[in-house]
This record gives structure tokens, sequence and C-alpha cells, in this order.
């Protein structure tokens, strides 16, 4: 596999195929395959793909909650919660039939809202930040 990992250094769609060919087989043959050609470019965007490990500070931990979600939580129930009281507020509402119409509504225009923000948010991380040229 060595070698034929050598013979298409050249070639990232050969790569491709050998790699899903037997993946095993090319992750164990791979890291010889660099140390004879470390200065190919396409091995090395390889070694990245097949070895790639995200590296942060010291100490630094990973939120998976940020204020601004917590916030977006915070609101959304809230809104979602006082248009449920509706009923109790306006007394000609028959609560009975104003929930058996609109609770889903409630629940999903929430949801939806949630996800439409959380969507935006990895949107405007993924845009370029300047010009490419």
């Amino acid at each position: 596999m060595k070698d034929r990992i050598l013979e298409s250094a050249g070639s990232p769609h050969e790569l491709e195929a050998l790699y899903r060919g037997n993946p095993a087989e090319f992750l164990r043959a791979f890291p010889d395959a660099l140390k004879e050609m470390p200065e190919s470019a396409i091995l090395l965007v390889w070694r990245e793909r097949l070895f790639f490990e995200e590296r942060r500070a010291v100490g630094e931990k990973v939120s998976r909650w940020r204020g601004q979600d917590i916030w977006l939580t915070g609101v959304l129930s809230l809104a979602a919660g006082t248009l449920a009281k509706i009923p109790h507020w306006v007394p000609a509402l028959n609560a009975e039939r104003f929930f058996a119409r609109n609770l889903c509504g409630l629940v999903a225009g929430a949801l939806i809202a949630w996800f439409c923000a959380q969507r935006l948010e990895v949107a405007r991380k993924a845009e370029p930040k300047g010009a490419v040229f």
C-alpha cells in the first residue's frame, strides 16, 4: 500500500480511491509514505485530514453554551409562556379550545426560532472575512 500511495502522491483523486478501498491499510501505510516524501503538499494535506487534532490553549475549556444562547433560550421561553397565558388574561377565550388549536404552534414556533438563530450563527461563522481573489 505504501508504494501505491507514493505513486499516487500527485493525484488527490487516486489517493481518495485508495483510502476508500481499504481505510485501515491506508492509515497503517500512510505515515511511512509521508516519511519518504515529506515535501509533498498533497500528502501533508492528507496527514492533517487523517490525524487532525484541534489545538487549544492550556486550560481552555470548550463551552457548548454561550451567553447569547442562554439569553435567546430565556427570551423564547418567556415569549412562548406568555402566549400560552392568553386564555388566562382574556376570559372570552375558551382555554380548552385555544390550547387544542395553538399549543403545538407555540412550542413549534419557539423551536423554529431557536434553530433559525443557530443556523444564522453558523452561516455567519462560515463567511469569509475579506475578499478572496
